[in-house]
């Protein structure tokens, strides 16, 4: 698929926000691979293109690189390039996302109100209001399934990232039945989606499934998404976990 997207890209001609976009394919081609030093590579080609400086008055561009930049952790290059364009509805979410990946959420609240009067009607700004709705938990948890479940009854037939939102939301409400049903239906469209998996990994650890189940799950993410952050992080723990024991069996 990023082969087909770049034989897209390679016949639209020169723009700076096209480079970027194939920029942005490569990198996330390159981090399927986990290849860092590639992705550090592009990261560099696409800082490159700011040199440029009327590519910045393109929020596309800006978007693109931006969203380099928080997958690189460099959150204050990212957030700079997005406050140049506070009108911009998919600048105000990424920055929101920006926010809620350093633990801000209190600034993530603070955009989102300033930006209310604006955008309340926009589906991005309502994810993103969810998705900080999220992050406060208690009674808000419920408003974020209630705007998730608005926006898939919006088209007739909920994406599957719409639909691991709606789990997600269930999990936070301790309502662990109805989160697998939604990912089975998730599963169902698209069996081996990274996401899917690792909410149902997460949904029958909280339901407390068999450990045959427990493995298979974890196998099959294993296998098929070897590479994302999740499973990585699982296996340094592991990993942290069998070294902290060997010290006090010793």
């Amino acid at each position: 698929r990023y082969n087909l997207a770049l034989s897209e890209l390679d016949n639209s001609g020169g723009k700076a926000t096209l480079e970027a976009a194939k920029i942005f394919v490569k990198y996330h081609q390159a981090e399927a691979a986990k290849n860092n030093a590639e992705m550090d590579k592009l990261a560099d080609e696409a800082s490159a293109l700011l040199e440029t400086e009327s590519n910045i008055t393109d929020p596309s561009f800006v978007v693109i690189l931006s969203l380099i930049y928080l997958n690189q952790e460099r959150y204050e290059d990212s957030m700079k390039l997005l406050a140049l364009h506070p009108q911009n509805i998919e600048c105000i979410a990424i920055m929101t996302q920006a926010y809620l990946m350093i633990n801000r959420v209190d600034m993530a609240e603070q955009l989102l109100a300033r930006s209310k009067k604006q955008f309340e009607e926009s589906p991005i700004y309502q994810l993103a209001e969810a998705w900080v709705c999220l992050f406060v938990g208690g009674k808000k948890n419920d408003r974020a399934f209630y705007t998730f479940d608005e926006l898939g009854q919006l088209i007739s037939s909920p994406s599957v990232k719409l639909m691991n939102c709606q789990a997600i939301s269930k999990l936070h409400l301790n309502q662990y039945p109805e989160a697998e049903g939604i990912l089975l239906e998730a599963m169902d469209k698209e069996s081996s989606n990274a996401d899917t998996l690792v909410n149902m990994n997460i949904c029958s650890i909280l339901m407390e499934k068999d450990a045959e189940t427990l493995n298979r799950l974890k196998s099959q993410l294993e296998d098929q998404h070897p590479n994302i952050a999740f499973v990585a992080d699982i296996n340094k723990k592991a990993a942290l976990f069998d070294e902290l024991a060997n010290k006090f069996a010793a």
